[in-house]
């Protein structure tokens, strides 16, 4: 009796351990495949990173109809930013053409370090001076994903109401926080 009630035990046991071994390893694949995607995805995500890193985008140029010539347009307004001016792999108008607005303009550069030159000296635009442009209605900005412009967007709100309630600071957004100071330091 004693050995049979020692063979029963054995025999669930290793029932249930075989159970419990094909439980474990069904639920390792599905964590497998989550590990596959979420790697896949971070890959994706800095590649588009690296894409977006030499790419300009310029607001506020005027939008005029077919056959604009935007490289001549885009070298004119790096010449006031920029000396010499970096070289351009392509120009293009980007999202639906409305009536009554300018639709931003995707320029992208060869190199990353081109990028970070002219955006570092975009503030030049302010104070430029052309017959046939209005620099001081343009502005250059960083290429953003869709979450990095809302989260921009989200900053910019939060600089103006510290604008608004303490305007004896100057108030500046760095990375990704708004900062304040005294305008005399």
């Amino acid at each position: 009796m004693k050995e049979e009630v020692s063979t029963s035990v054995r025999v669930s046991v290793k029932d249930e351990l075989k159970s419990w071994a094909s439980v474990a390893a069904k639920s390792s694949k599905p964590t497998d495949s989550a590990v596959r995607k979420s790697v896949q995805k971070a890959v994706n995500s800095a590649m588009e990173s690296d894409a977006r890193s030499r790419n300009l985008i310029l607001y506020g140029v005027r939008d005029t109809q077919a056959g604009e010539d935007l490289p001549s347009m885009v070298n004119e307004i790096l010449q006031e930013v920029i000396c010499p001016v970096p070289e351009v792999m392509g120009t293009n108008r980007i999202g639906v053409q409305k009536e009554g607005s300018n639709r931003p303009i995707k320029v992208t550069l060869f190199h990353t370090e081109n990028v970070r030159s002219v955006l570092s000296r975009a503030r030049k635009l302010r104070t430029a001076e052309s017959p046939t442009v209005d620099f001081s209605k343009i502005y250059i900005a960083p290429d953003r994903s869709k979450e990095e412009r809302i989260t921009h967007q989200r900053l910019v709100a939060e600089m103006k109401k510290l604008a608004e309630a303490k305007p004896t600071q100057h108030h500046t957004i760095r990375n990704g926080r708004v900062i304040s100071f005294d305008k005399d330091s």
